[in-house]
């Protein structure tokens, strides 16, 4: 398995929701989302057709990712993001952050990248499209973009074990091994439960030289996780360690 799909895996999350939307009847249309797509999607069009506006087209957005349109969400999702008088900022950046996951989960990262950028541009101060881009770029082996993109999201929250995860990988695919150890240790002691942590931690430790400090992390990571990507490629790994 590669590193691309447990980057995905690990930070693929859709949390479509419109932060400051004062509509009972857009609460009423994303409920109806969770149970009935179609009809969630029917619903928008009708609302929108009579003026039902930006949160009319955001919760058609859900609907179509339920209905697994992502590419045609994600269009409309990029739309209402970069539409100067759409939505409240927060919610222009929620929209674009959405779309990037999208886009990326399609496999257009550079597209994905561009909305994570304009979604960081429109909250500053928020995280997670700063991760977002860092996923992008990973995903497309432009270390050197992910590892900024990291750092500037561990300024804001220096104690963000998943950004310290993925710092940790770039920094062990640019050379920088004892860089890459540091962040993945502070991520397995602020994340003990997650595997992918003590993945790197393991990958961190072997390209250091100690075979044996990546089998018990390595061993961690598979323990953490039986059947998922994290443990897939620690099983792996102990293979290649026990043939060296």
């Amino acid at each position: 398995m590669s590193m691309r799909l447990a980057v995905l895996t690990v930070f693929a999350s859709l949390a479509p929701l419109f932060a400051h939307a004062q509509s009972a009847q857009y609460e009423d249309c994303v409920a109806l989302a969770a149970t009935d797509a179609n009809a969630a999607r029917e619903k928008a069009a009708q609302w929108e057709a009579i003026g039902g506006g930006p949160e009319a087209r955001h919760c058609g957005a859900i609907a179509l990712i339920g209905l697994g349109a992502e590419r045609e969400a994600a269009k409309i999702l990029t739309e209402l993001g970069v539409e100067a008088n759409s939505m409240a900022l927060p919610d222009r950046s929620a929209a674009l952050s959405l779309a990037g996951d999208l886009w990326l989960r399609n496999n257009q990262e550079e597209i994905a990248r561009e909305a994570y950028l304009r979604a960081s541009q429109l909250a500053p101060n928020d995280r997670a499209p700063l991760i977002g881009a860092a996923k992008a770029a990973a995903a497309i082996e432009d270390w050197n973009a992910s590892r900024d993109s990291l750092t500037r999201a561990l300024e804001l929250n220096p104690a963000d074990a998943e950004a310290l995860t993925l710092r940790a990988a770039a920094h062990r695919r640019m050379g920088e091994v004892s860089m890459a150890l540091d962040d993945a240790v502070k991520a397995t002691r602020l994340a003990p439960e997650a595997a992918i942590a003590w993945f790197e931690r393991g990958a961190a430790e072997r390209a250091m030289g100690s075979k044996a400090a990546a089998q018990e992390a390595w061993l961690r990571a598979a323990i953490l996780d039986p059947d998922g990507p994290a443990g897939e490629l620690a099983r792996l790994n102990l293979q290649r360690l026990a043939t060296e």
